[in-house]
């Protein structure tokens, strides 16, 4: 538990962790796909690249770690 920076230790991983999927849903909704969908095929390639799907690949990877730690 040490490793986890103040954020997650102070109560704020849960905002943080709804601000993100906001954001989840935002990409969602314009590209019509869910965000672990996207992640799969933006990771084998499938998706091409463009700034926005950096983006979102980031803030999804992020979403999913924050979630590994809370559990």
């Amino acid at each position: 538990m040490e490793n986890i920076p103040l954020l997650a230790k102070r109560g704020d991983l849960r905002v943080r962790l709804q601000r993100m999927r906001r954001q989840l849903l935002f990409f969602e909704g314009k590209y019509a796909m869910v965000s672990q969908a996207f992640y799969d095929k933006y990771r084998q390639g499938e998706m091409g690249f463009s700034e926005e799907f950096g983006v979102w690949a980031e803030i999804f990877a992020e979403y999913l770690f924050w979630k590994r730690v809370r559990s």
